[in-house]
Protein backbone atom coordinates (compact mmCIF):
# COMPACT_ATOMS: atom_id res chain seq x y z
CA UNK A 1 0.00 0.00 0.00
CA UNK A 2 2.77 2.22 0.70
CA UNK A 3 4.13 2.01 -3.01
CA UNK A 4 1.26 3.27 -3.80
CA UNK A 5 1.01 6.53 -1.37
CA UNK A 6 4.85 7.49 -1.90
CA UNK A 7 4.53 10.69 -0.19
CA UNK A 8 3.12 8.95 2.65
CA UNK A 9 6.27 6.33 2.62
CA UNK A 10 8.95 8.96 2.14
CA UNK A 11 7.22 11.30 5.23
CA UNK A 12 7.19 8.08 7.53
CA UNK A 13 10.85 6.88 6.36
CA UNK A 14 11.98 10.60 6.73
CA UNK A 15 10.81 10.81 10.31
CA UNK A 16 12.61 7.30 10.82
CA UNK A 17 15.84 9.05 9.71
CA UNK A 18 15.51 11.99 11.94
CA UNK A 19 14.51 9.56 14.90
CA UNK A 20 17.88 7.71 13.87
CA UNK A 21 19.91 10.90 15.91
CA UNK A 22 18.98 9.39 18.97
CA UNK A 23 17.91 5.98 19.17
CA UNK A 24 21.15 4.22 17.61
CA UNK A 25 19.22 0.64 16.50
CA UNK A 26 16.22 1.45 13.90
CA UNK A 27 15.00 -1.10 12.05
CA UNK A 28 12.34 -0.49 9.05
CA UNK A 29 10.23 -3.62 8.78
CA UNK A 30 8.02 -3.64 5.56
CA UNK A 31 4.88 -5.35 5.74
CA UNK A 32 3.04 -7.77 3.23
CA UNK A 33 6.07 -8.23 0.56
CA UNK A 34 4.94 -10.43 -2.04
CA UNK A 35 7.96 -9.62 -4.37
CA UNK A 36 11.67 -8.84 -4.18
CA UNK A 37 11.57 -5.66 -6.19
CA UNK A 38 9.02 -3.69 -3.64
CA UNK A 39 11.75 -4.17 -0.99
CA UNK A 40 14.36 -2.75 -3.45
CA UNK A 41 11.75 0.00 -3.79
CA UNK A 42 11.57 1.17 -0.43
CA UNK A 43 14.85 1.30 -0.04
CA UNK A 44 15.43 3.40 -3.48
CA UNK A 45 12.87 5.84 -1.42
CA UNK A 46 14.68 5.49 1.94
CA UNK A 47 18.21 6.44 -0.11
CA UNK A 48 16.70 9.40 -1.61
CA UNK A 49 15.09 10.90 1.72
CA UNK A 50 18.65 10.04 3.21
CA UNK A 51 20.52 12.06 0.67
CA UNK A 52 17.68 14.87 -0.16
CA UNK A 53 18.58 15.80 3.85
CA UNK A 54 22.01 14.97 3.65
CA UNK A 55 21.54 12.30 6.40
CA UNK A 56 24.23 9.70 7.18
CA UNK A 57 21.75 7.34 9.07
CA UNK A 58 21.83 3.85 8.07
CA UNK A 59 18.68 1.84 9.17
CA UNK A 60 18.34 -1.89 9.28
CA UNK A 61 15.97 -3.31 7.01
CA UNK A 62 13.70 -6.03 7.42
CA UNK A 63 10.40 -7.91 5.30
CA UNK A 64 7.76 -9.71 6.85
CA UNK A 65 6.87 -12.69 5.32
CA UNK A 66 2.97 -12.70 5.46
CA UNK A 67 2.37 -13.79 2.03
CA UNK A 68 2.71 -17.41 0.32
CA UNK A 69 4.92 -15.69 -2.34
CA UNK A 70 7.61 -14.12 -0.21
CA UNK A 71 7.28 -17.37 1.90
CA UNK A 72 8.46 -18.81 -1.60
CA UNK A 73 11.10 -16.34 -2.41
CA UNK A 74 12.76 -16.23 1.14
CA UNK A 75 16.01 -16.88 -0.49
CA UNK A 76 16.00 -13.81 -2.94
CA UNK A 77 14.57 -11.71 -0.25
CA UNK A 78 17.16 -12.41 2.31
CA UNK A 79 19.34 -10.66 -0.58
CA UNK A 80 18.27 -7.60 0.40
CA UNK A 81 17.38 -7.51 4.23
CA UNK A 82 18.82 -8.11 7.73
CA UNK A 83 16.51 -10.04 9.28
CA UNK A 84 13.08 -11.64 8.11
CA UNK A 85 9.99 -11.55 10.49
CA UNK A 86 7.19 -14.44 10.04
CA UNK A 87 3.56 -12.57 10.50
CA UNK A 88 1.84 -16.25 11.12
CA UNK A 89 -2.08 -14.54 11.61
CA UNK A 90 -1.87 -13.12 7.97
CA UNK A 91 0.15 -16.32 6.51
CA UNK A 92 -2.00 -18.81 8.13
CA UNK A 93 -5.43 -16.88 6.63
CA UNK A 94 -3.58 -17.01 2.72
CA UNK A 95 -2.02 -20.47 2.88
CA UNK A 96 -5.27 -21.65 3.94
CA UNK A 97 -7.37 -19.58 2.05
CA UNK A 98 -9.43 -18.70 5.80
CA UNK A 99 -10.16 -15.51 6.60
CA UNK A 100 -10.29 -15.45 10.31
CA UNK A 101 -13.33 -13.45 10.75
CA UNK A 102 -15.24 -14.66 8.15
CA UNK A 103 -17.91 -17.42 9.41
CA UNK A 104 -18.01 -19.16 6.30
CA UNK A 105 -14.22 -20.41 6.14
CA UNK A 106 -12.85 -19.78 9.86
CA UNK A 107 -13.10 -23.11 10.73
CA UNK A 108 -10.22 -23.43 8.09
CA UNK A 109 -8.09 -21.24 9.88
CA UNK A 110 -5.68 -23.58 11.51
CA UNK A 111 -2.35 -22.19 12.48
CA UNK A 112 -0.85 -25.64 13.31
CA UNK A 113 -2.05 -27.00 10.58
CA UNK A 114 0.58 -29.31 8.34
CA UNK A 115 0.95 -27.04 5.32
CA UNK A 116 1.20 -23.64 8.04
CA UNK A 117 4.58 -25.31 9.38
CA UNK A 118 6.07 -26.45 6.31
CA UNK A 119 5.71 -22.94 4.95
CA UNK A 120 7.64 -21.91 8.34
CA UNK A 121 10.24 -24.52 8.49
CA UNK A 122 10.90 -23.63 4.29
CA UNK A 123 10.94 -19.85 5.31
CA UNK A 124 13.35 -20.26 8.17
CA UNK A 125 15.22 -23.01 5.90
CA UNK A 126 15.75 -20.36 3.32
CA UNK A 127 17.06 -17.56 5.57
CA UNK A 128 19.39 -19.93 7.72
CA UNK A 129 21.07 -20.55 3.90
CA UNK A 130 22.12 -16.76 3.92
CA UNK A 131 23.05 -16.58 7.40
CA UNK A 132 19.68 -13.97 7.86
CA UNK A 133 18.14 -14.07 11.51
CA UNK A 134 14.01 -15.13 11.48
CA UNK A 135 11.79 -14.03 13.83
CA UNK A 136 8.26 -14.78 14.45
CA UNK A 137 5.21 -13.03 15.81
CA UNK A 138 1.22 -13.69 15.90
CA UNK A 139 -0.52 -16.37 18.39
CA UNK A 140 1.17 -19.38 16.82
CA UNK A 141 4.57 -17.87 18.60
CA UNK A 142 2.74 -17.76 21.80
CA UNK A 143 1.59 -21.04 21.55
CA UNK A 144 4.20 -22.79 24.15
CA UNK A 145 3.54 -26.30 22.13
CA UNK A 146 4.37 -25.02 18.98
CA UNK A 147 8.06 -23.94 20.72
CA UNK A 148 9.87 -27.28 19.15
CA UNK A 149 8.69 -27.08 15.86
CA UNK A 150 9.50 -23.28 15.75
CA UNK A 151 12.92 -23.84 16.71
CA UNK A 152 13.28 -26.97 14.72
CA UNK A 153 12.33 -24.40 11.78
CA UNK A 154 15.24 -21.92 12.69
CA UNK A 155 13.38 -18.66 14.04
CA UNK A 156 15.66 -17.41 16.02
CA UNK A 157 13.22 -15.25 18.17
CA UNK A 158 9.52 -15.36 19.17
CA UNK A 159 7.36 -12.11 19.57
CA UNK A 160 4.59 -12.92 22.11
CA UNK A 161 2.57 -10.89 24.41
CA UNK A 162 4.05 -9.72 27.43
CA UNK A 163 1.56 -12.23 29.80
CA UNK A 164 2.29 -14.87 27.69
CA UNK A 165 6.85 -14.59 28.05
CA UNK A 166 7.06 -16.79 31.31
CA UNK A 167 5.37 -19.58 29.58
CA UNK A 168 7.04 -19.34 26.03
CA UNK A 169 10.41 -18.76 28.76
CA UNK A 170 10.19 -22.14 30.07
CA UNK A 171 8.96 -23.91 26.65
CA UNK A 172 12.39 -22.57 25.13
CA UNK A 173 14.30 -23.99 27.92
CA UNK A 174 12.54 -27.16 27.64
CA UNK A 175 12.99 -27.45 24.23
CA UNK A 176 16.93 -26.98 24.61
Amino acid sequence: MLLGCPELLRSQLRAIIRLSHSFSDLRVLIPMVTDVDEIRQVKMIYEDCRKTHNEDARLSFAAMIETPAAALFTEEICDEVDYVSIGTNDLTQYVMAAARGNPLVSRYYEERHPAVMRTVRLIGEQAQSKGIPVSICGTLAGWDGSVQALLDSHVDSLSVASRLIPTIKRAVRRAL
